[in-house]
């Protein structure tokens, strides 16, 4: 069973938002090799709700080395209303077998305090 890692996050709407998971390990210490395995992420508002607020642009970094990276630009942190959500990370190994979450929390979409002209 794996316990997942949690990790809050908070978007600005229209901002670039990324974040790179540096490194996903196992139990042992060593990285996960995600090697042609599909990563996905999702936010929603409760873990039950069937509506998606949006999916994260999630790919892998140096898969050996259990990176992942993950952003929305601005157009889509835009179109984002501000509020609370959750989120969290899953896999799809190269067998079509899914397993997670690996990370969860907090998705907080904010109003950036400056504006643009």
């Amino acid at each position: 069973m794996i316990t997942p890692a949690t990790l809050n996050l908070t978007v600005y709407r229209g901002t670039d938002f990324e974040l790179l998971v540096r490194r996903l390990v196992e139990v042992d210490g060593d990285a996960y090799d995600l090697t042609d395995w599909t990563p996905i992420a999702q936010v929603r508002a409760s873990a039950s709700s069937a509506t998606l607020i949006t999916t994260l642009n999630a790919t892998l970094g140096t898969a050996a080395n259990g990176e992942v990276e993950m952003s929305l630009n601005p157009t889509a942190t835009l179109a984002l209303t501000a509020g609370e959500y959750v989120w969290d990370l899953l896999f799809e190994d190269p067998d079509g077998v899914r397993s997670g979450p690996y990370i969860t929390g907090r998705f907080v979409v904010a109003e950036p305090v400056s504006k643009f002209a």
